[in-house]
């Protein structure tokens, strides 16, 4: 049976139509293409193009094409043509994609309150020049409605978010009318992303700063354009063909265990099913694959995933497996994001490091000194010293300017060191000003209610400064993050944590540096991958220095 998207095709871009999961179906893209994607730093991030480049080279590891991301931070939509008329001379695409209309909500003159019809018939105008540039050229066009806003977050985002989500909203249904009446596919990732969020539970943020998707949200984009371009069937020629997903197979997936080991050479799932069947499980990490055919039985059952080879991480670094299941009629496809990261012990209720530089400085390599430790068994506390001549705080974004910038996950055991920068996962800086007076001053910026438990404090040394920070619970006085989450540690076996001196000089030499000195590095960026924190082990239960954190998401 054919299934008809929502969205029209015309004559003056790549024809593109509708098969079926029945057998008729062609993968979207084809031999040969270059797909370059475009738009703003949720196109930036590079994470739903890596996601889709990941999936299509599980399903065709020998073909020929190329995906790449030409997204600009901060862009609006009316600098889309630019972008585009830019990456049809570099790369010369086959088929553009575009994403865009978050700046025009939050970066623009536009505010809450003031008449939307100006701007958005700017957006739409925008939207059509770009369309309008690749037909000229002939490409397939796919055009991606914008991601919402978080609203919830309020005034306690950086930006003013309030209107926002209708703003975007609306720029999502001029985004389908324009790929209806200029023949280019549209893909609702705006509002399948929300509909992702409507299913978690209130603390599981997928923009945990309000505006960026962390690397859930990507994912939930990813699958978004997954579903429409058939990954799973042949590479298409001639004809584009856009066909029907198939029907979902109905189990979950979830790890036995959150950590493995380097060196592990087989990684144990949890496998809930809700009908018998028989299905042809196939997996690849990196260049090597495998498969295997598994009888499901009802109700949860482990499974052993064996690797095509050991793990050999090191320490920062990341990988993912693609596994693929399906009975012939249905199919499901997951992420497993894989991230070794350092364990550290405490000894006494304390652990100490030091902060390197990996370049020269006027004050030395040794940027900072810092000490962790479990006060009666439940508090946090916190303190460093830090090697810092020059004191500033004049930067634009409040991360960019001299401090100690703290990450900490205080989620429960079944979320903790989980992909998503959950409410529960905190960026918080304590950050020193120098004039009128010395002060260290704490600045929550992800996660929520920070604020309520911390006590924050400091003075200058000769060498720089030093800072604390000691978080309590009061005594029961409802000094918490929430009421549903509280800052005791003797309830938890594990915390998060990674520190990371940030360091902005040059303001008497002509000029600025900016440098972010971490205790430990990772490949990943913690505001997309909250799985690549240092592991606080508070119980004893982990006898190596590191693990390697399992992480399941699912993307058909």
């Amino acid at each position: 049976m054919n299934v008809r998207h929502v969205l029209v095709i015309g004559a003056t871009v790549a024809t593109v139509t509708a098969g079926t999961w029945a057998g008729e179906e062609k993968c979207f893209v084809r031999e040969g293409d270059v797909w370059v994607f475009l738009g703003d730093s949720i196109t930036h991030a590079d994470t739903y193009r890596r996601t889709v480049d990941r999936v299509l080279r599980h399903f065709h590891p020998d073909a020929r094409f190329t995906l790449t991301q030409k997204g600009v931070s901060g862009a609006l939509a009316t600098a889309s043509k630019e972008q585009f008329d830019k990456a049809a001379k570099e790369d010369r695409p086959t088929v553009v994609s575009l994403m865009t209309g978050m700046n025009n909500s939050i970066n623009s003159s536009w505010r809450f309150g003031q008449p939307m019809d100006e701007p958005l018939d700017s957006y739409r105008q925008s939207m059509v020049r770009f369309v309008e540039g690749a037909a000229e050229k002939g490409l397939a066009v796919v055009l991606l409605s914008p991601t919402l806003t978080d609203e919830s977050l309020g005034w306690g985002s950086m930006w003013a978010l309030e209107g926002t989500a209708e703003f975007l909203r609306r720029c999502g249904k001029l985004v389908s009318q324009i790929a209806s009446e200029h023949g280019a596919v549209y893909i609702p990732a705006g509002e399948e992303l929300e509909a992702a969020q409507a299913r978690r539970a209130p603390e599981q943020l997928l923009r945990a700063d309000g505006v960026h998707p962390s690397a859930p949200g990507q994912y939930e984009i990813a699958g978004s354009i997954l579903r429409r371009i058939a990954p799973w069937a042949e590479l298409g020629s001639g004809e584009r063909k856009l066909s029907a997903a198939p029907p979902p197979l109905a189990v979950e997936l979830k790890p036995a265990s959150r950590f493995a080991n380097d060196g592990a050479a087989e990684i144990a799932l949890t496998i809930r099913c809700q009908a018998a069947t028989k299905v042809t499980a196939t997996w690849s990490i990196g260049d090597r694959r495998a498969s295997e055919h598994i009888d499901l039985a009802v109700g949860e059952q482990t499974w052993t995933l064996r690797l095509p080879a050991p793990l050999k991480l090191q320490p920062g670094d990341s990988t993912d497996l693609v596994l693929d299941l399906t009975d012939g009629t249905r199919r499901g496809v997951w992420l497993i994001d894989l991230c070794r990261v350092p364990v550290l012990h405490l000894s006494g209720g304390k652990v100490s490091g030091t902060i390197e530089s990996g370049s020269d400085r006027p004050e030395g390599r040794k940027c900072a000194e810092w000490t962790l430790s479990v006060v009666d068994g439940k508090w946090l506390s916190f303190e460093a010293e830090t090697f810092d001549s020059e004191i500033r705080s004049d930067a634009d974004w409040p991360w960019a300017q001299d401090g100690i910038n703290l990450w900490l996950d205080y989620r429960p055991p079944e979320r903790l060191a989980d992909i998503g920068t959950d409410s529960d996962v905190y960026q918080v800086m304590l950050q020193p000003c120098a004039v009128p007076r010395f002060a260290v001053r704490l600045r929550p910026w992800m996660g929520r209610g920070f604020h309520g438990p911390a006590v924050v404090g400091g003075h200058r040394t000769p060498a720089g400064y030093k800072a604390h920070l000691y978080v309590a619970d009061g005594n029961g006085q409802m000094m918490r993050f929430s009421k549903h989450q509280d800052a005791d540690l003797s309830k938890r076996d594990f915390l998060g944590i990674n520190i990371i001196l940030v360091d902005l000089d040059g303001k008497d030499k002509g000029g600025t540096s900016l440098d972010f000195h971490p205790a430990f590095r990772s490949q990943r960026p913690h505001d997309q991958y909250a799985n690549t924190f240092m592991i606080v082990d508070l119980r004893g239960k982990l006898s190596g220095d590191s693990v390697v954190n399992v992480c399941i998401s699912r993307l058909l």
